[in-house]
């Protein structure tokens, strides 16, 4: 049966994962292209969240967190600029912080039991303390976005698209505002018996949607993913480019899923994004 892109009533998923990134915010001169500041060289976060089915397989809520456990970097000492209210340049980057927390609505918009789903969402995000050291976004943000799945046999495929609505930011020579987002990925099931095992790919991006010269960031990734009854776990890494994507980045992530009494849909197998 094709995985559900909402949980069932009374279903709890969750999910959390440890990520490196390298190069996270890197500043360059916008006529010449020289480097002149990489404010977060590298950061070690921790991610946990978790998705409520409230009705029919229909609707959701959820919350997530991220948190920064280490980071280096020059801040924006090079540039002698503190890049807005939120960035000091005489202090050192802090290395642990919380991210944006992260609220949001999920609705499905096709039927429950069809080949492909559409659903739509409304995340809002709040600032969770780490402005300071470009840990959290310096306001409050809303993304809605569409998100789409299906399968067939030992394939699936899933992508969104959404655009992220936030307070300008100046980050040296960069204005930094509403954003484009987009994301698919594809996913083949491995023949091997009692277990789940998949080789997923994804590829996402940023666009800055009001900078004169807009700014953007895509990465790749690719992941093995190993799915039993009611969880899985995804190990894999990748490599991005733009102004708004980090360098590489590497990643554990483990999902699963607490059932309602009356469900025993498994949100979390090998093929399911």
């Amino acid at each position: 049966s094709r995985p559900p892109i909402v949980p069932a009533a009374g279903q709890l998923w969750f999910a959390g994962g440890l990520s490196v990134i390298g190069r996270a915010l890197v500043l360059q001169n916008q006529v010449t292209g020289a480097e002149v500041s990489v404010p977060v060289r590298t950061r070690l976060t921790a991610d946990i969240g978790a998705e409520l089915g409230l009705y029919r397989g229909r609707l959701a809520i959820g919350v997530a967190a991220p948190v920064s456990i280490w980071q280096n970097g020059d801040r924006l000492q090079p540039t002698g600029s503190a890049g807005g209210p939120t960035q000091g340049v005489a202090e050192p980057l802090g290395t642990t912080g919380l991210g944006d927390l992260r609220f949001r609505a999920k609705a499905l918009l096709t039927p429950v039991e069809a080949s492909a789903g559409l659903a739509i969402v409304l995340e809002l995000t709040a600032p969770g303390g780490g402005q300071r050291d470009f840990i959290a976004s310096s306001s409050f943000t809303m993304n809605p976005r569409l998100v789409g799945s299906m399968r067939h046999r030992w394939f699936a495929l899933g992508l969104q698209v959404g655009v992220r609505f936030a307070a300008e930011r100046h980050l040296y020579q960069t204005l930094i505002h509403d954003q484009l987002e987009w994301a698919i990925a594809g996913a083949a099931k491995l023949p091997v018996r009692r277990i789940g095992l998949a080789l997923v790919a994804e590829s996402a991006g940023t666009l800055n949607l009001v900078s004169a010269n807009y700014a953007h960031g895509t990465e790749l990734r690719g992941a093995v993913r190993l799915g039993w009854l009611r969880g899985a776990i995804d190990v894999g890494g990748g490599a991005g480019f733009g102004q708004l994507a980090p360098a590489w980045r590497a990643f554990v992530t483990l999902r699963g899923h607490l059932p309602d009494p009356a469900s025993t849909t498994c949100p979390a197998e090998s093929l399911t994004f």
